[in-house]
């Protein structure tokens, strides 16, 4: 869609963001960590757990997006939204636990195969499928050029997973 509108000659912006955390975000604590921790059960998790990955808080993407659309130095080219530093879903996790006053959760990681065979039949399996090498090798986004440019920061990690669970 981006090349799309770009070829169209339409005046837009693209604002990339990574997986969300954060109050009220649709991602890994909601979907994966919480249930987990909340029965004291094992949470099975489709991606490798000792690997770096970029989040991003989704009050900095709306942040971002406030501040770049009507920004005409934005347009035409994609922004990175500026996010914490990236830390391994099984430190993620472990902060989670803190911000809720449990123990961690027992995680366990999927083999890469059980969501492509999911996806045959499940097509938010396919989704995670198709995205996966975000989490199977080091995944780290730089918005170092965004953060100049408009003078934007990411929300402290600690801070927004405390948001989230609190």
């Amino acid at each position: 869609m981006w090349e799309q509108a770009l070829a169209g000659g339409i005046r837009t912006v693209e604002v990339r963001g990574s997986d969300f955390i954060g109050k009220d975000a649709n991602g890994v604590y909601p979907l994966l960590v919480e249930p987990a921790l909340k029965k004291g059960k094992a949470a099975w998790i489709p991606a490798h757990l000792d690997m770096p990955h970029t989040f991003t808080v989704n009050g900095d993407m709306a942040r971002a997006l406030v501040t770049l659309a009507p920004d005409e130095r934005a347009w035409g080219r994609p922004w990175h939204v500026p996010s914490p530093p990236a830390v391994t879903f099984r430190e993620l996790a472990r902060r989670y636990a803190d911000a809720a006053g449990r123990p961690p959760a027992k995680l366990i990681q999927m083999p890469r195969f059980t969501m492509r065979a999911a996806g045959l039949v499940v097509p938010m399996a396919r989704e995670v499928a198709e995205m996966d090498y975000q989490w199977y090798a080091p995944f780290h986004m730089d918005a170092t050029e965004t953060a100049d440019t408009f003078g934007l920061t990411a929300t402290d990690l600690d801070t927004a997973v405390r948001d989230e669970v609190g």
